[in-house]
């Protein structure tokens, strides 16, 4: 799986969101995953899951996540037995400015963050990370025709260092929910995360492999000049909005006129479109000298995900 990442002749051409694997549950899964976690909580504390059935691990731990109030967290390390709360320094939400211990009840995004390789080690003297760069990750979730949710997933690393193939075994650690609160109230478009503030003992743990990620194959890299342009420009136009108005999928900004703010609207649109192909960006130009309204839709759900997105630049 990892060598077919490494042969893709585009990897910086952006791959669009995708699904979560399917998960079929009959009867003999249900049972080897309840016998498994049943072992599991006989063990010592955060101790090592012997994973001695045949189903994809990833299988196993949505199970639980869906089955068994438990969350996940995604680590290099693999030895922790209490994971203590550390400072994010990320501003998407207001409570990431504290400190606190990150969870979700999700098993894909765990999985990435443990098998991305960003350890600190010393060669001839000399620190370094396995992976370094920025990353562009998420979830979000969507119904189907049928109302029924599925969760859809997205992940870019710095072009460079995926040619390098920056992966490695990891850890997923098992934490019990009531441990956590959630991170955002009415965001269940998007990613369920959660936070603790106090320290929280770990219930079980599982090594994961690059193999063992769903995924793999759908990790781009992106250009991290063009990545940094975009945050600026994002940030740039929601300075400038000076209305907004609510549309049935999404929303309208209202922002200045003249070719300048044509071109910069123009080229956000085209970059943002690749980033986020689940959303549309419609600039929408009267005359020369006239306001530009900037609409942007998407399906049942997506003004939650618009909202959240942008959130993340203000």
């Amino acid at each position: 799986m990892g060598i077919q990442v490494m042969k893709r002749e585009s990897r910086s051409t952006p791959i669009p969101s995708c699904p979560a694997p399917p998960l079929t549950l009959d009867s003999d899964k249900i049972e080897a995953f309840e016998s498994l976690f049943l072992e599991a909580r006989r063990l010592s504390p955060a101790a090592f899951i012997e994973y001695n059935i045949p189903y994809p691990k990833h299988e196993f731990l949505r199970y639980l996540v869906e089955r068994k109030e438990i969350l996940l967290h995604g680590s290099n390390y693999a030895n922790v037995k209490v994971l203590m709360p550390v400072l994010f320094t990320s501003d998407v939400k207001e409570a990431m400015n504290n400190r606190l211990v990150f969870a979700a009840a999700d098993a894909i995004v765990p999985m990435f963050f443990a098998i991305l390789d960003r350890r600190v080690t010393n060669l001839q003297l000399t620190c370094f990370k396995k992976y370094v760069g920025t990353m562009s990750n998420g979830s979000y979730q969507l119904p189907d025709a049928t109302g029924v949710r599925t969760a859809h997933y997205y992940f870019s690393i710095n072009e460079e260092r995926l040619n390098l193939r920056p992966f490695r075994s990891g850890t997923v650690y098992l934490l019990l929910k009531d441990k956590f609160k959630p991170a955002a109230e009415g965001e269940d478009v998007l990613l369920d995360e959660w936070i603790s503030w106090e320290p929280v003992a770990v219930l079980a743990k599982l090594s994961v492999s690059p193999e063992d990620f769903p995924l793999l194959d759908n990790v781009w890299g992106h250009n991290e000049f063009e990545l940094a342009w975009l945050e600026e420009n994002i940030k740039i136009c929601l300075g400038a909005v000076e209305e907004i108005n609510d549309l049935q999928s999404g929303y309208c900004f209202k922002l200045p006129g003249g070719d300048e703010w044509a071109t910069r609207l123009a080229e956000l649109c085209r970059q943002q479109q690749t980033v986020c192909p689940f959303l549309v960006f419609n600039p929408i130009r009267d005359s020369n000298n006239g306001p530009i309204y900037l609409k942007i839709t998407g399906p049942d759900g997506a003004k939650q995900l618009i909202t959240a997105t942008l959130g993340t630049y203000s």
